[in-house]
């Protein structure tokens, strides 16, 4: 199924996903003091507006992701 037979709660699901994935791989590589938003957005392949949707800030997208690395 592509991405245009999807329902959006599940394309937005495996965005948050790929986001998630990208940003923990950037604050492993530069550190969270290092690394921005824009960085992260460069890596997920996801528009800084669409991470602007599901997070505030950066320290967000870091405790999100410290909670996917909890599970």
């Amino acid at each position: 199924m592509d991405r245009h037979n999807k329902p959006p709660k599940q394309l937005s699901a495996e965005r948050r996903e790929v986001l998630l994935t990208a940003a923990g791989r950037v604050f492993r590589e530069k550190g969270f003091g290092s690394c921005s938003v824009d960085h992260i957005a460069r890596e997920s392949g996801v528009s800084k507006s669409t991470i602007y949707r599901q997070f505030a800030n950066k320290e967000a997208i870091f405790e999100a992701v410290q909670m996917q690395v909890a599970q």
